[in-house]
């Protein structure tokens, strides 16, 4: 799936709870899910989500729980 954060018909929870059961499937540790979803963002939702990044005080990779917030 595909997240692009400026389509009206996205639904943010579906994305992610679509991602999630994929991940669980393939058995990927928390840093790969978030990793692997960050992937699936585009457009402006990547902006965010690179923004998100930078911003973050910790220097730490980002896990499945922070993601998801």
């Amino acid at each position: 799936p595909e997240f692009h954060g400026s389509k009206t018909e996205e639904d943010p929870k579906a994305f992610l709870d679509e991602v999630y059961k994929i991940m669980a499937i393939m058995g990927v540790s928390s840093e790969e899910k978030a990793e692997l979803a960050a992937y699936q963002l585009i457009g402006l939702a990547q902006i965010w989500y690179e923004q998100w990044r930078m911003e973050r005080l910790e220097n730490v990779p980002i896990q499945w729980e922070a993601f998801k917030v």
